[in-house]
């Protein structure tokens, strides 16, 4: 299921694969998401599984190519959920730290 939905994301040309994924912001930012989430101690609320998951997909299509349609859904959805959580994990990792 979740990869239908990530295909409705990407232009048609990702479809077949491939295609070498090049560095780029989205790229940066999934990996900072991915990171941040295998960092916690303990699981996220059952609740938040759907949410990350979606945020995860919108990501994903960001770093592969979003169809234009996408583009815009993926900006507002999955990128600013994997900043915001990018935001938060560098402040924790830094919170006790002196200057």
């Amino acid at each position: 299921m979740r990869a239908a939905a990530l295909k409705t994301l990407l232009r048609a040309s990702r479809g077949s694969g491939g295609s070498p994924v090049r560095p780029s912001p989205a790229l940066g930012l999934l990996y900072s998401y991915l990171w941040s989430l295998g960092s916690e101690e303990e699981p996220p609320p059952r609740e938040m599984v759907p949410i990350i998951g979606v945020h995860l997909l919108d990501v994903v299509a960001a770093a592969l190519g979003p169809t234009a349609q996408a583009a815009e859904i993926v900006a507002e959805r999955g990128m600013k959920a994997a900043r915001l959580r990018a935001i938060l994990a560098e402040i924790g990792r830094r919170f006790g730290q002196t200057p």
